[in-house]
């Protein structure tokens, strides 16, 4: 680190010091880590990029971390279904690992495949990892356009989450994704109540024919949140395809960014 940057850490009060750290998963086939590390950064986190490897070479990476951010893109090209070979994966280098840090309460958010890989493990709804042979409550399927979705969504903010905390009632996030409808088990009971109180974001529209037009969901404990939308998108006003005619922004937070400033938030 330069005299510069040194000088511009220590002013700020980041240092990497007094930075929490959260790991961003990056390879086999994520393609959202570079945003998404930026969006940590901005919010305050010392971000480091990690591999599955990484992980289970170094299983303290885990257990030193504050959070643990999935990012989005298209694990293994989406082959057998969204985010299942990387759930495998994951369970198999580092179960013990990630279900300890499940466990203990650490920060976890999913983001497009992310979340799709969340459901795959079991994280969500319940927060914690399920064995391999463990039937999922929910998954994320096929939009039910049948048609991969590319463009910007109104978002109505569902609940109390410290995750959307300070949101406005509807916000507007970027969505790229072809299986993106969440869809129960219908034998498992109580099961549309738990979901239906766990859902924090939801469209305005009926986008992909998601139960409820759930867009992300949290889990019971409130330390995990997957969704759909991509808020690493959305952390200044130029990233927005209209800026430019609403003239909004100045100074103020961008929801994508305020998504990631109370994960920071969550550890102080």
């Amino acid at each position: 680190m330069s005299a510069k940057q040194a000088n511009l850490a220590k002013d700020s009060g980041l240092n990497n010091k007094t930075r929490p750290v959260a790991l961003v998963l990056r390879g086999d086939g994520i393609n959202c880590e570079e945003e998404t590390v930026q969006a940590l950064g901005l919010a305050g986190f010392e971000a480091k990029r990690v591999t599955c490897l990484d992980l289970k070479d170094s299983p303290k990476l885990l257990s030193q971390a504050s959070a643990l951010v999935l990012p989005g893109g298209f694990s293994f090209g989406d082959e057998v279904r969204s985010g299942k070979i990387l759930a495998v994966k994951l369970r198999a280098y580092i179960f013990d690992a990630l279900a300890a840090y499940a466990d203990r309460g650490g920060l976890i958010l999913g983001i497009c495949n992310g979340f799709q890989v969340l459901v795959q493990l079991g994280i969500l709804p319940g927060g914690q990892v399920l064995n391999l042979d463990s039937e999922r409550p929910l998954t994320l399927a096929h939009n039910s356009g049948g048609k991969f979705i590319d463009r910007w969504v109104e978002l109505k903010v569902s609940n109390g989450s410290a995750f959307t905390r300070g949101l406005p009632e509807t916000i507007w996030l970027p969505v790229r994704h072809g299986e993106g409808r969440l869809v129960l088990r219908e034998e498992v009971a109580g099961l549309e109540d738990l979901v239906s109180s766990l859902a924090c974001l939801s469209y305005l529209d009926d986008l992909n024919g998601s139960f409820q037009k759930i867009a992300g969901l949290t889990s019971s404990a409130g330390k995990v949140m997957g969704l759909m939308p991509h808020p690493e998108c959305f952390v200044r006003a130029s990233q927005h395809p209209a800026w430019t005619a609403s003239r909004n922004g100045d100074g103020e937070v961008m929801p994508g960014l305020q998504i990631f400033q109370n994960m920071f938030a969550m550890l102080q």
